[in-house]
């Protein structure tokens, strides 16, 4: 691996910590509109469509998706440049400049979260495949296996939204940061960062679902009102783990692009 392409998958784990606590009013604020919309979009599924796929729940969430990546460029623009909301500048060509980043950022930020949702959605579909053909779906679990060497290189395109957020040269970043090893730390870095919120997450679940009806079949029988509380929940959480992770891969871009250069991406 291009030894450029290495970071302190510790340090940007550290410093995202460290940003989101000291940021916590301003995150706060600006995060208040993408989680009611999460809320809201989640019990839309809950009551309307029960049933549907992960790609229909992801279009039925696309809203909320949509402010979420605004979030993130919010967040990225603060930490990389220093800006906020409150006192963006007035001038015209920086503003259409920002606009575009902005434009740039929630679109990249959409197209990856779908091709997530959509790879989950095939693998999901294949697995059941090969599991019902046996010895028969020896190409299926071929595909299977080339999609999930897709998925592990595919991870580093979500540092994309954060380079267009601040107009870096996305083609420049992308070439520094080839290879597998790149995304391999960047699943390291994910999973340190949002171990803590999970941790979290799983005290207020334990909370939540205390006395609900024991495991049967594929997995908890929640009454209407836990599964609601459960989205409620997890809208906040979703959202400071989405920080966390989108401020880790700000400061590792920030290690990376400006080494020996004297510059922020």
């Amino acid at each position: 691996m291009n030894s450029n392409s290495r970071f302190n998958i510790f340090a940007a784990v550290k410093n995202a910590y460290l940003f989101v606590g000291r940021e916590r009013a301003y995150l706060f604020k600006t995060g208040l509109v993408p989680a009611a919309a999460q809320i809201a979009c989640a019990l839309f599924v809950q009551c309307q469509r029960p049933d549907a796929s992960p790609v229909e729940a992801y279009l039925w969430s696309l809203p909320a998706t949509l402010l979420l990546g605004w979030f993130l460029f919010l967040e990225t623009r603060l930490l990389l440049l220093g800006e906020r909301q409150e006192s963006l500048p007035a001038d015209g060509a920086g503003g259409a400049a920002r606009r575009k980043g902005l434009e740039a950022s929630v679109t990249a930020f959409a197209l990856f979260n779908m091709g997530v949702v959509a790879a989950f959605t095939a693998l999901l579909y294949i697995e059941a495949f090969v599991q019902k053909a046996g010895a028969g779906g020896t190409a299926a679990g071929f595909v299977e296996l080339l999609l999930i060497g897709a998925l592990f290189w595919g991870v580093r395109l979500g540092i994309v939204p954060i380079l267009a957020a601040v107009r870096y040269p996305v083609r420049a970043a992308l070439r520094q940061t080839w290879g597998l090893m790149f995304s391999l730390r960047l699943i390291g870095m994910s999973i340190l960062g949002v171990l803590p919120v999970m941790f979290l997450f799983q005290i207020l679940l334990a909370a939540v679902f205390a006395g609900a009806p024991a495991p049967s079949g594929a997995g908890f029988s929640l009454t209407v009102g836990q599964q609601t509380l459960l989205n409620v929940i997890g809208a906040p959480m979703s959202l400071l783990a989405s920080a966390l992770l989108n401020a880790a891969g700000a400061y590792a871009l920030k290690e990376i692009l400006g080494r020996g250069q004297g510059k922020t991406p």
